[in-house]
């Protein structure tokens, strides 16, 4: 119940936050991602062991987002969900997120050959690296494993995390308020003290649901400081941010109804969250219009067997497949050639 009084101060955060309103617009995969993790959140928010429902969620988790596998399980052990009462609540919740994912994994197998796939493990790393600039990794065919990477040649992909860390880090404040960053660390920190000051026959208290919040963040960042440098990937994270802070606000002011979500606007009102490149891009877009328009109606009337396209827009209003064009050739020769023999095998 005490919860529920943060219920306003919630709206207030998720609604003032121009990311989610840009995700919205624009279908973002991360707005239904957010969704399914935020109530794996709340309903392992108290007690860490899964159930049956949690593997559900689960499943359609990995379905929607197979990088953020992972991000469930730590939240679970985080809770305090190890305990060996709890070991039959893991092995169902892990049969069914097998059962939700079955299908999948059978198609993935005989479409790739293996039973997990994701395209972005073999490219998105080397994306906007010294060795490959810009997306040019995209615009060709050569394979970049993650690991072959990381063993063969690291330098180009550590720079390429530092520099990742470093924008994260430096454009938090365009994804979130300042003030709920501070509340995380102060939390975090309060953690640490605890589990310093906890007595060994006791046991060490289990980190706070703002603490698992902020291990989750910093988890993140580092994940896509590897992958792609852009603050739609922390959105996923978005709900149960606005919500813990808002509990927070709640608990630090009991019995004020209304003072949680005074301080949440004045919090989005102090410290606004800015997208200055996002912004831009829409504007952008508006103005393009015209000649977008026009770049579509060039390509409406093509017959070519396999429609190389400048962006996305063009498979998008005219309904047919597409190929990046890659401006090689040789590459697009080799494109036509893969597509025509994957026409002919049965």
């Amino acid at each position: 119940k005490r919860q529920g009084l943060g219920i306003p101060a919630f709206l207030v955060l998720l609604g003032a936050n121009p990311l989610a309103a840009f995700a919205i617009d624009w279908i973002f995969v991360e707005v239904i991602t957010a969704l399914v993790l935020f109530a794996i959140w709340l309903r392992g928010r108290d007690d860490g062991a899964p159930g049956p429902v949690d593997g559900v969620l689960a499943g359609l988790l990995t379905l929607l987002r197979l990088d953020l596998f992972w991000v469930p399980i730590l939240w679970w052990i985080l809770a305090g969900g190890l305990r060996r009462s709890a070991w039959r609540r893991w092995a169902l919740a892990g049969v069914v997120w097998l059962a939700v994912l079955t299908p999948w994994i059978v198609r993935t197998q005989a479409l790739t050959g293996q039973p997990f796939f994701s395209l972005q493990a073999y490219a998105e790393h080397a994306k906007d690296t010294r060795d490959w600039p810009l997306y040019s990794v995209y615009q060709q065919l050569e394979p970049q494993p993650l690991l072959q990477t990381i063993t063969e040649n690291p330098v180009p992909l550590m720079r390429k995390v530092a520099r990742g860390v470093e924008f994260f880090l430096k454009d938090l404040g365009g994804f979130i308020p300042l003030p709920v960053v501070v509340i995380i660390l102060v939390a975090m920190a309060g953690a640490i003290i605890r589990r310093r000051q906890a007595d060994a026959d006791v046991g060490r208290p289990r980190a706070g649901p703002l603490c698992r919040t902020g291990i989750t963040l910093a988890a993140l960042i580092l994940q896509y400081a590897f992958f792609d440098h852009s603050l739609r990937h922390l959105l996923v994270l978005l709900p149960i941010l606005a919500w813990e802070t808002a509990v927070y606000l709640t608990e630090a002011f009991p019995g004020h109804r209304w003072a949680p979500a005074a301080l949440a606007a004045l919090m989005v009102a102090a410290f606004p969250c800015r997208l200055p490149g996002w912004e831009s891009a829409a504007a952008d877009a508006v103005t393009a219009i015209p000649e977008t328009k026009a770049r579509v109606e060039r390509f409406r009337d093509r017959t070519d067997p396999v429609l190389f396209v400048p962006d996305g827009t063009i498979p998008w209003r005219l309904d047919r497949p597409g190929v990046w064009n890659p401006g090689d050739e040789k590459v697009k020769e080799d494109i036509r050639r893969l597509l025509d023999d994957g026409a002919a095998s049965p």
